[in-house]
């Protein structure tokens, strides 16, 4: 039996990848600002994704809060105007 986690992936972060994040979190410019365009790809998915709030502590009543909210975004997004 293994006595050490077994990850998925690994990932691969450099000294220069640590150093970057701090930078950025240090800047107060998180999700805007000039640094956005040096990472494409992450500033792309983040327009795309939507994170969901989902937990192992929720409740059902929690869990019906993000359903209904899911539901009506999507319902504005596909809204048929006539």
């Amino acid at each position: 039996m293994r006595t050490s986690f077994l990850p998925f992936a690994r990932p691969s972060i450099s000294d220069e990848d640590i150093q970057a994040v701090v930078q950025m979190l240090q800047s107060g410019w998180i999700t805007t600002g000039s640094q956005c365009a040096a990472l494409p790809e992450t500033e792309y998915n983040s327009e795309r994704i939507c994170p969901l709030p989902l937990f192992p502590d929720m409740t059902d009543g929690d869990v019906d809060d993000v359903l209904a909210a899911v539901r009506c975004i999507v319902d504005a997004r596909f809204a048929v105007t006539s």
